[in-house]
């Protein structure tokens, strides 16, 4: 994650867009109150690593062993997230045909476009 190269408004703004995603999910998946609970965690997780990087990070040489702890749960966090993939989209498949012969990302492969010949 390239988070700390980024521009504290765009920072914002994808934090503000993810929040407003895992709320409305409370609607769209509620059958399933588990989608949204991992997005919660993913979220809460997601504000250690912003704390660590924008708050933490920057006074590291002042910090000592309290920077080497916050650097390791940015780390335990970051592993979350990551490892949080692939169970988020196995709980979204049912919704979204993730996987599915019928699921086309790309609708225009589908037309037979003829021979380049």
């Amino acid at each position: 994650m390239e988070w700390g190269s980024r521009d504290p408004i765009e920072r914002l703004e994808v934090f503000r867009l993810f929040i407003k995603a895992a709320l409305e999910s409370r609607f769209l998946f509620a059958s399933d109150p588990s989608i949204s609970a991992l997005l919660d965690e993913v979220n809460t997780r997601a504000f250690v690593v912003k704390g660590f990087v924008e708050h933490t990070a920057p006074q590291a040489s002042s910090l000592g062993e309290f920077y080497l702890a916050e650097y390791d749960k940015k780390q335990q966090a970051l592993e979350f997230i990551m490892e949080s993939i692939v169970p988020l989209q196995q709980k979204l498949a049912p919704y979204l045909a993730f996987g599915q012969k019928q699921f086309n990302p790309l609708p225009w492969r589908r037309f037979n476009l003829g021979s380049a010949e």
